[in-house]
């Protein structure tokens, strides 16, 4: 049995037992301790939480409920009851924002390297606007990227108003190593899209080309740096 608010991930409940995924702090602890396997992972670098993946092999020890620091694990009244068309409804939700923010982050990485050495990289500062690839000038594949930035901006700003929880607790709490790679990832994140986001800005008032020139440079190795990053994170996670 599910009960699950549609506007932001809450409560998963099955016969014995509970799970908020707004407080889980991802630490695995839960997991670890079942022997039934009743719960599994969410492990993508952006979205991340325990989940119940087997309704029917828990037998209530409740050593998961025991060792959950973060208090996301409670016993269910019994006699509760929910529906299963709330947790299909949920899981297509949720599926939904993951795959269109998988897809923004695909087209803005795809744009961006494609811009940073088709067009900057190697060409003394001076840009041919008018050269094409894969049937794009500069400036169309410039309004791609933008347009893909803006997409990612909303699902990102989205996605961590709605896990902000869990967020506050991995930035200000959880600094041990196995999440300080993700602490770094996130501020590199946040690193790209403000110099990024500040060139744009310089562009639109008119100001210094210079300054602006020099965001973008930053800009462009921090991407580079920060999806180097990313990549790692994603191996280790899946080795």
């Amino acid at each position: 049995m599910m009960i699950e608010d549609l506007n932001s991930r809450k409560r998963t409940e099955v016969r014995i037992i509970g799970l908020d995924t707004s407080k889980c702090i991802a630490c695995w602890k839960c997991v670890e301790s079942c022997a039934m396997g009743t719960l599994g992972k969410i492990n993508l670098p952006w979205h991340k939480h325990a989940v119940i993946v087997s309704e029917s092999s828990c037998i209530g020890c409740l050593k998961c409920m025991n060792v959950c620091d973060s208090h996301a694990i409670f016993k269910v009244d019994l006699a509760n009851n929910g529906g299963k068309k709330i947790q299909r409804r949920g899981f297509w939700i949720r599926l939904r924002a993951n795959l269109g923010l998988l897809l923004a982050a695909l087209v803005v990485v795809f744009s961006g390297f494609l811009i940073q050495f088709c067009y900057h990289v190697g060409h003394g500062g001076e840009i041919n606007k008018l050269n094409l690839v894969l049937g794009l000038t500069y400036a169309g594949w410039t309004l791609v990227h933008k347009l893909a930035v803006l997409l990612l901006s909303f699902y990102m700003g989205t996605h961590i108003y709605k896990h902000r929880k869990w967020f506050v607790n991995m930035l200000l709490k959880r600094t041990k190593t196995k999440t300080r790679g993700l602490v770094w990832l996130t501020i590199m994140f946040f690193i790209t899209f403000l110099t990024g986001y500040c060139s744009w800005l310089i562009d639109l008032a008119g100001g210094d080309m210079h300054l602006r020139k020099a965001f973008i440079e930053i800009h462009d190795k921090v991407a580079i740096l920060f999806f180097g990053m990313l990549l790692w994170h994603v191996y280790k996670k899946f080795k």
